[in-house]
């Protein structure tokens, strides 16, 4: 029984409640971009190969969804060194800082990704060849378990839990607690 808790194949593990799982409204076929060559590249794929559990945050400027949905998405690393934007030091991923949070601005949109595009994962791989698919939570009405996107996205401060907490609630995609998720 433990081991079927710990099993985070199962949608449970990061899913809470969705209205009308049925119809699909929260989710989302989306496309990520790992950055690699191509099928046509002379480069090695396995260097762009990204890791992507169950609960990552990938993001694209807002301005890039607004005519094209199917816009390429790029895996969020809280990790990153973001340039500034200034000449020599071109923005690489969200870019600028708010209260002190570096990457996280709304200038983006973010999903939250749970699967290749056959079925629920707990980890899986990009290809390295540049565009892969994905399935994903990408708006409301949907509450998600925090502690599963804290824990696949590497975030412990609370300046950027806060931050992607308020991030996602404006695209209708509510974050909870493990003690709210239980009353829920």
């Amino acid at each position: 029984m433990l081991d079927k808790l710990n099993d985070l194949s199962n949608l449970s593990n990061l899913l809470v409640h969705e209205v009308d799982p049925s119809a699909g409204y929260a989710r989302r076929s989306i496309i990520i971009d790992d950055g690699g060559p191509g099928e046509l590249g002379s480069e090695d794929p396995a260097a762009y190969t990204e890791e992507i559990p169950m609960g990552k945050l990938v993001y694209r400027l807002n301005s890039a969804s607004a005519l094209d949905l199917n816009a390429p998405y790029t895996v969020f690393d809280v990790n990153d060194e973001y340039g500034d934007g200034e000449e020599d030091n071109p923005p690489v991923g969200p870019d600028g800082e708010v209260d002190g949070v570096v990457g996280l601005t709304a200038a983006y949109n973010f999903a939250v990704v749970f699967g290749d595009k056959y079925s629920t994962l707990d980890l899986w791989f990009t290809t390295g060849e540049g565009e892969n698919d994905a399935v994903a939570f990408v708006r409301g009405e949907v509450q998600l378990k925090a502690d599963t996107i804290w824990r696949a996205n590497d975030i412990t401060d609370s300046a950027n839990k806060k931050a992607v907490k308020a991030l996602l609630e404006r695209q209708g995609i509510i974050l909870l607690e493990s003690d709210e998720a239980v009353l829920s």
